[in-house]
């Protein structure tokens, strides 16, 4: 029986799910908001020129802001979804190499 290849099988499946979760509970909160900010919305004019293109740049600039914003929430949830599958790796990996030395030769001596 190998323990390290078993581990490391059990460890890719829970991180592809854990990558899941986070990916589809991602996608069912932001999935309006993908849609509602496609294309900024345009105003309806008032027949002033001036205060049509300040409330458009206002409109604009919020958009705009908004897209940052979501970049920054996109990059938050792709560390969410790989920190935890790395450190588990990690941390199997430190478990093995501290047990390993614990191991016997055959004449029963420790290595």
């Amino acid at each position: 029986m190998n323990w390290s290849r078993g581990l490391f099988r059990v460890w890719l499946l829970l991180s592809a799910l854990w990558a899941s979760f986070v990916v589809l509970s991602a996608n069912l909160e932001t999935n309006d908001l993908r849609r509602w900010m496609s294309t900024p919305p345009a105003l309806q004019s008032t027949g002033d020129t001036e205060l049509d293109i300040a409330r458009q740049e206002a409109v604009t600039r919020a958009f705009n802001e908004l897209n940052s914003r979501t970049s920054a929430k996109l990059a938050g949830l792709v560390r969410l979804a790989l920190t935890p599958p790395i450190l588990a790796f990690l941390l199997g990996l430190s478990a093995i190499w501290a047990i390993s030395g614990f191991r016997t030769k055959g004449n029963g001596e420790t290595q």
